[in-house]
């Protein structure tokens, strides 16, 4: 028995010894997003994990005020997307829904200018060609992010690296789209529904429509992927 603990016990030790490399990618807004992303970066460094932030610089104090462990590595880079910017277009998107006056073309108008805004990030990210080649050589065993934008499906998939999202904003059906993937609605749940990959025939009509909903959804963050893509990768 006294052989068997200690191979136990060695084994357990082993476990916590082994850390794995994690980049975790912070969109340029602020509110539960952020809140979101630190709260999973610091159990990941709570579990000695090793953890490198990137964000851009004008949310760089935003990001570290939510970080409750300061063993993490924080990445910047220069952005024209600035809190001034990201806070009057969410002033456009919500204020005039929270006045109760809302204008279908001022909304319109705004969920175009979230999509410059993801994009503009995301260019300004890959035009770092120096913190884009540091990126390259840390080898990531993980990239995680809030899908609120493309960018870090991207970045994932030039860094050749695993993605998860903290938070699944994105239908699973679109991650599959986004990663070049076939997606079929019969066989491919989404993620609020709870179904299989046996679905009856009533549940893969559900799941499709469902399916078409989420899509409308989250078409602004992105919309464009493609040509990002090509520009990018």
């Amino acid at each position: 028995m006294g052989l068997i603990s200690g191979i136990f016990v060695f084994l357990n030790v082993l476990v916590l010894v082994v850390a794995d490399n994690y980049l975790i990618v912070f969109p340029p807004v602020t509110g539960s997003q952020t809140v979101a992303l630190a709260a999973a970066a610091t159990a990941m460094l709570d579990r000695n994990h090793t953890v490198t932030l990137i964000v851009a610089e004008d949310f760089k104090d935003n990001v570290r005020q939510h970080m409750k462990n300061d063993k993490y590595t924080l990445e910047s880079f220069k952005s024209s997307v600035t809190l001034p910017v990201f806070r009057e277009i969410q002033t456009g998107l919500t204020g005039n829904a929270l006045k109760g006056d809302y204008n279908e073309m001022i909304t319109i108008l705004t969920r175009s200018a979230i999509k410059e805004l993801y994009h503009q990030v995301c260019d300004d990210l890959f035009a770092d060609l120096h913190l884009v080649k540091k990126l390259e050589q840390e080898k990531f065993d993980l990239v995680f992010a809030h899908a609120v934008m493309a960018c870090p499906v991207l970045l994932a998939q030039y860094l050749d690296v695993p993605f998860v999202s903290v938070i699944p904003l994105i239908p699973p059906s679109m991650l599959l789209r986004l990663n070049a993937n076939p997606v079929n609605t019969a066989v491919n749940p989404e993620m609020p529904m709870g179904f299989s990959d046996r679905m009856t025939f009533l549940q893969r009509v559900k799941n499709t429509i469902v399916s078409g909903k989420q899509w409308m959804m989250v078409d602004t963050p992105f919309n464009g992927f493609d040509e990002l893509k090509q520009k990018i990768i």
